[in-house]
């Protein structure tokens, strides 16, 4: 089964939506947001990404995104997604400062078993909602 909201052209501007498993407030700690807006122009400088505009809340983000010369917006995305959940993933369990690593692990570990993509644990939820 289909979803219903897709990129089809990915030189067109969309709005979407990603935000962290079960809602954890992960960007109220500002090494993460940072995390996010390097990635973010790692991909505008070297794969040809597109922002009109970001916002980073503290569960998610909401982007617009776009490409020009029709590139594919999708892999782009999905990249930036696996970077970012690698990253998040070693940031929270290398910071002894964060007092809330042992939940946020044990939430993001707890989200495979409601997916088949990933074996170890989760940050993202799967779906972008592009409009």
């Amino acid at each position: 089964m289909g979803r219903k909201y897709k990129i089809h052209e990915s030189d067109y501007p969309y709005f979407l939506t990603f935000t962290i498993v079960g809602w954890i407030d992960l960007f109220t700690r500002r090494c993460y947001a940072d995390l996010m807006v390097e990635s973010l122009q790692h991909c505008q400088e070297n794969k040809g990404l597109k922002v009109g505009g970001w916002c980073i809340m503290s569960s998610h983000l909401h982007l617009i995104l776009y490409t020009e010369d029709n590139q594919p917006l999708e892999g782009i995305i999905r990249d930036l997604k696996a970077y970012t959940a690698k990253e998040i993933w070693k940031t929270l369990n290398n910071n002894d400062q964060e007092s809330r690593k042992r939940w946020i692990s044990g939430m993001m570990k707890k989200e495979i078993e409601y997916s088949s993509r990933n074996s170890t644990f989760q940050v993202w939820m799967q779906h972008n909602h592009p409009i």
